[in-house]
Order: structure tokens, then sequence, then C-alpha cells
């Protein structure tokens, strides 16, 4: 029983000295196993750190970008505003001389009226009745009034009095007989 009492006793005592081997094992598998994760911590944290900065310098320059492009387009429309108030303006003044040249035609259209009323004003008042010169006719240079004919209008109307102001600038002289 000796030898099996001093069996049991080293058995005992190798148990205990591997137990001690294996908590002390354990300790440093733990100690390892908790350095390995506060570096793989401290990586995770810098990487996030990392894209942080990152992310915030690709913001940065997308907000300068778009500020960029935001002035660029208040300067077009800017550019755009100044060239309609222009094209507007030049219209107007377009407009004010195409007014003023309506006016003097319709002056000139006026006067050439006059002219011709005054002309047929001049028309001898027998029509068939000729002293065989030039005064018999009303002085027109052997041309009567209503020989006057603007395109396109019966020759039976009198030249002057239509209400179509263009007519008066294509009038022209009818040599019939």
């Amino acid at each position: 029983m000796k030898t099996a009492g001093e069996r049991v006793d080293k058995l005992v005592t190798a148990a205990t000295e591997q137990r001690a081997e294996a908590e002390e094992k354990a300790k440093e598998l733990v100690s390892d196993a908790s350095s390995e994760a506060s570096k793989v911590r401290i990586a995770a944290v810098r990487k996030a750190d990392g894209l942080l900065k990152e992310a915030e310098q690709k913001k940065a320059s997308l907000v300068a970008e778009a500020e960029a492009i935001k002035a660029e387009a208040q300067r077009i429309r800017a550019e755009a505003e100044a060239e309609a108030a222009e094209t507007i303006a030049e219209g107007k003044r377009e407009l004010e001389v195409l007014v003023r040249r309506r006016k003097d035609i319709n002056a000139e259209i006026s006067r050439v009226q006059d002219v011709l009323e005054a002309l047929e004003s001049f028309e001898t008042p027998g029509g068939g009745k000729s002293s065989g010169s030039a005064g018999a006719s009303g002085g027109l240079g052997g041309f009567h009034p209503d020989e006057w004919q603007v395109p396109g209008r019966l020759a039976t109307q009198k030249a002057g009095h239509s209400p179509d102001q263009t007519g008066i600038r294509s009038m022209t002289r009818r040599f019939g007989p």
C-alpha cells in the first residue's frame, strides 16, 4: 500500500503540477489573446479614424465642388439675365424706331393722298371737252389722276383713297389709251 500511496502521491503531485502548468499556460494564452484583442481594437480604431478623415476630406471636396458649381450657375444666370435685359432694351429701341418709321410712312401716305386729292380737284368738270392744250387735262401732262393704278386694284377705283397703305409705295402710272 505504501507503494500505492506513493504512487497516488506522485500522481496527485504530477496532476497538481500539470494543473499549475495548465493554469499558467491558460493565463499566458488569455494574456496573449487580450493583447492580440487590444492590438486588433487599436488597429480597428485607427482604421475607423482613417476612414472618418477620408470621408470628411471627400465631403469637404464635394462641398467645395458644389459651391464652385453653384457660383458658376449664379454667374451664368447673371450673364443670361443681363443678356436678356440687353435684348429687351434693344428690342424696345427697334420697336421705337419702327413706330417712328410707321408714323413717318403714315405721314407720307397722308401727304400723297392729299396730293392725289388735290390733283383730282384739278380735273376739268366736263371730262369730254378739251381745248387741245395740256391745260385742258388739269396741267398733269395729259394724264388723268384716275389713270394712276395700284397693282391688284380695279382701274375704276380712285388712287389715293385706298386704306391699303402699302399699295401707295407700289403705285405705278398706267400708260394706257
